[in-house]
């Protein structure tokens, strides 16, 4: 130990410094209070030896004056005093002192007590080291914390969760970070999406789970994808970059103010309720799938719930943290009903204040063990102010859409061409017949018009595997080339019809092969299903421009069935 030694007679001073130094220590010395006090100030001393009558400055005022210092470390005063002098070493104490030796200083004494004190000091050292690493590691998590909160921030748009139609309330079960999240941003038609994501655990570590989907949710969203394509691409996201016990129970929802139209894909969450105004539940959407991340993609199944509403309504959904009290005697549905009773009651404008009121007090009571997360949605009858909704197509409308190379390469064109189709009025109850008939127009356009690739190449045991590995490789390699899609809607003996035309920049084919359906090989299923559901089919030029017409009656779901 540095050990400072401070007294006005040299011949104690030197005794005392020979004693202390023969014990393994080193020595500073001072001859008064005043050069103990600035002793101190600079060499920062492990202890203290201090007489106290000394000129100048006596050790009383020394000791006090030091214990004033602002200093992080302790240090302590051994007093030095006659044996007889009980007052000083009462004074001394008072003054700061921690403890005091008789004069003359005894050897063993004076061994028996630095020892004593060495102990104390290793003690003191080795827990400010460790409060240094506290320290060091609090500042270093808050850091990563605030950077983390930011980008999160970031991330979660925040902005876009100031929509007119919609209200969120998130209460974290811990400090500024929640395993729960909410989402949400427009399409480019007016629709609104919502994602209400619930990753397992609590905290940071649950809420960097739901980071990897986020920004996928907002890309798909700005390109007017709908919900099916965006469930499969969070769900293929998280298996590829969290480890598959990272899963987020996910509810995806829109709502499209033109169309009267709710969608919704729920995955693990509580029921999607749809409240009217005078409380009653009008449509109602239950967990049909597993939360994201668990279920491989050629298992995962992306069909979402619909209902057009004919009144104004309020949609609620929530994380499961809402429902659940942990009374072993409540089953989940009566918990379910609790909450839905709640909300039945309660006028739309004001759930949201009493749910947050409810939330409140579950935190305030303890009794909340898991992030809470509540989303209103206000489906109308007309757009939401400030907004722009694009009006109903009209009956008769026609529109084309050219792709080139890169989008060709880029945009999942059949999903974009779907949502544009199911905008006109009586399409939505055909959806399944008309994707398949464009997703198999699209492919023929693609593959064997600008692509140019035989269809031979799907004969033999690994033919559709050598088919897509020469179909990936012709796409990356695309530079030039171009599909033009022309929809239009009408009317045909008084029922609603709509033609597709595509026609892309490849060389054609030889139309004969699609004369007889019968002879067709397995590479040629798709034109007999197109066939079948089509009340007209056409090519024109060299083959590369195709028109068909579909009408919208009940015996084209016949015919689905039929050729499936």
């Amino acid at each position: 130990m540095e050990i400072l030694i401070v007294d006005d007679d040299a011949m104690s001073r030197t005794l005392v410094a020979a004693l202390v130094r023969k014990l393994g220590h080193n020595v500073l010395l001072a001859e008064n209070g005043a050069e103990a006090v600035a002793a101190f100030e600079q060499q920062q001393p492990d202890l203290i030896l201090m007489d106290g009558q000394m000129p100048v400055m006596d050790g009383f005022t020394a000791t006090r004056r030091i214990r004033e210092i602002d200093s992080s470390r302790w240090t302590p005063i051994l007093f030095v005093a006659a044996e007889n002098e009980h007052s000083t070493i009462v004074r001394a104490i008072d003054a700061g002192a921690d403890d005091y030796l008789i004069k003359p200083v005894n050897p063993a004494m004076l061994r028996a007590k630095l020892a004593a004190v060495a102990r104390v000091h290793k003690l003191y050292s080795e827990g400010e080291a460790q409060k240094q690493r506290l320290q060091k590691y609090h500042d270093s998590t808050e850091e990563e914390g605030r950077i983390a909160l930011h980008l999160m921030r970031k991330l979660v748009n925040i902005e876009q969760l100031d929509d007119p139609m919609l209200k969120t309330l998130i209460v974290p079960i811990t400090a500024n970070f929640s395993g729960d999240l909410v989402a949400a941003a427009r399409t480019p038609r007016g629709a609104i999406h919502v994602m209400l994501a619930d990753a397992v655990g609590h905290g940071l570590a649950a809420a960097l789970n739901v980071l990897p989907i986020v920004p996928c949710f907002y890309s798909m969203t700005a390109k007017g994808f709908d919900l099916d394509s965006i469930a499969i691409e969070l769900n293929r996201t998280l298996r590829q970059y969290m480890p598959i016990d990272r899963f987020v129970a996910t509810t995806l929802i829109s709502v499209d103010p033109a169309l009267r139209r709710i969608k919704v894909w729920n995955g693990a969450n509580p029921p999607v309720l749809a409240f009217a105004g005078d409380g009653a539940v009008i449509a109602r959407f239950p967990a049909k799938n597993m939360a994201l991340g668990i279920v491989h993609e050629a298992a995962f199944d992306p069909v979402v719930d619909e209902y057009d509403y004919a009144v104004d309504c309020q949609l609620f959904a929530c994380s499961d943290g809402v429902v659940e009290d942990y009374d072993c005697t409540t089953d989940e549905m009566a918990r379910n009903q609790r909450v839905e009773k709640m909300l039945a009651e309660t006028p739309p404008g004001l759930r949201l204040k009493r749910l947050r009121g409810a939330l409140s007090a579950r935190t305030d009571e303890g009794t909340a063990q898991d992030d809470m997360t509540i989303v209103l949605v206000d489906c109308t009858m007309q757009a939401a102010p400030g907004r722009t909704v694009p009006p109903r197509m009209p009956a008769q409308s026609s529109f084309e859409l050219t792709f080139g190379a890169d989008d060709l390469r880029e945009l999942d064109v059949v999903s974009m061409l779907i949502d544009v189709i199911d905008s006109i009025p009586g399409a939505h109850f055909h959806r399944r017949q008309l994707g398949v008939i464009v997703a198999e127009l699209f492919a023929n356009a693609l593959d064997h018009g600008v692509l140019g690739l035989p269809s031979s190449l799907k004969d033999g045991a690994q033919g559709f595997e050598r088919y897509y590995e020469a179909r990936a490789e012709a796409l990356a390699r695309l530079e030039d080339g171009s599909i033009c899609v022309r929809i239009e809607s009408g009317w045909h003996n008084g029922r609603p019809r709509l033609e597709l035309q595509f026609r892309d920049s490849g060389r054609g084919f030889d139309r004969t092969a699609t004369a007889n359906v019968k002879e067709l090989a397995r590479h040629g299923r798709g034109i007999s299903l197109v066939k079948s559901l089509c009340r007209q089919i056409e090519y024109r030029g060299a083959g590369n421009d195709v028109r068909v017409v579909y009408l919208f009656e009940d015996d084209a779901v016949d015919a689905l069935r039929a050729v499936a």
